[in-house]
């Protein structure tokens, strides 16, 4: 099994709900970014983010 997780959130205009997850926090249980998925840079339709397993997790 794969200890990579592609994770993909569809929310139209909602940067500033996202805003916090671009961030690096390292008070966290995971760790990584999300980034704006901006196609062509002319319309945006989600945010994206690519997680590497390199420790285990705790909490939910």
């Amino acid at each position: 099994m794969s200890g990579i997780a592609e994770v993909i959130v569809l929310a139209l205009d909602a940067d500033e709900v996202m805003e916090p997850l671009t961030r690096y926090d390292g008070t966290r249980t995971w760790s990584g970014t999300f980034f704006e998925m901006r196609p062509g840079g002319h319309w945006g339709f989600g945010w994206g983010a690519e997680f590497v397993s390199m420790r285990s997790r705790s909490g939910c």
